[in-house]
């Protein structure tokens, strides 16, 4: 396609996504007010996010406020990666018609810039390919952040024209795949895909935040959500969202 090619407008539907409390706030709240090195998260069936300050509780998880493709490989991109990086996206975007700061939004979801980056699912690289997507666009090495965005934002501009532009479904469909999103004719109610997709938003929205350190602020809606906390008699602190 010509570099020329004309940038498409997205269109935000904001209203039609459930959300997830926001962690990062939780996060300050607890860990300023109790002294703990972790917290543990456990996500139950119906999506309400509980935290607590005690290892081993059941069903559990440690919980670190870093994305998930992060986790691989744990580095940052060097000053000189950060501009190839910056000069891929836009030669990229310009390229496939696709906003160059949702591009950069993805990358710091996926990978938070980090081109090493390894899911525990396989996916590679700063926009995340798995191996089939990469074979898909060709790209030989995921590693290679000019390959990985290349293909990456093939991918995402094949996604917003298959569902016209609706950007929940479009990163929907990158994070859980085509067939959820089509299995639930919309975002698929996994907490994961849903605090990905907040994710995006927020880093898409708010640019300055790409590379200052800053965790997303994932609430999207007018009304502050509100966190309870409950301390049982043993002593285990938790955080929830629902009252009890």
């Amino acid at each position: 396609m010509p570099c020329g090619k004309r940038q498409k407008n997205i269109w935000l539907n904001l209203s039609s996504l459930a959300l997830i409390f926001l962690l990062p706030l939780v996060s300050i709240l607890c860990l300023n007010s109790l002294a703990v090195a972790k917290m543990f998260k456990y996500v139950s069936s119906s999506g309400i996010i509980h935290l607590s300050n005690v290892p081993g509780t059941e069903g559990y998880q440690a919980w670190e406020e870093v994305p998930e493709g992060y986790k691989g490989r744990r580095r940052k991109a060097s000053v000189k990666e950060k501009d190839e990086i910056t000069k891929a996206v836009e030669l990229a975007a310009r390229r496939y018609g696709v906003n160059s700061n949702l591009v950069k939004a993805v990358i710091k979801t996926e990978s938070n810039f980090n081109p090493q980056a390894i899911s525990p699912k396989g996916a590679m690289g700063l926009m995340q390919l798995m191996p089939e997507t990469a074979k898909q666009y060709g790209v030989e090495n995921p590693f290679n952040l000019w390959e990985n965005i290349q293909g990456g934002v093939q991918h995402l501009d094949y996604l917003l024209s298959k569902y016209d532009y609706n950007l929940e479904r479009v990163l929907a469909a990158y994070n859980a795949g085509k067939g959820q999103v089509e299995r639930y004719n919309g975002v698929p109610p996994f907490p994961e895909t849903i605090d990905y997709i907040n994710r995006v938003f927020y880093y898409y929205q708010n640019p300055r935040t790409l590379h200052s350190g800053q965790v997303a602020n994932h609430n999207r809606t007018k009304k502050a959500n509100k966190i309870f906390r409950y301390v049982s008699p043993n002593g285990v602190v938790l955080f929830t969202n629902v009252r009890q």
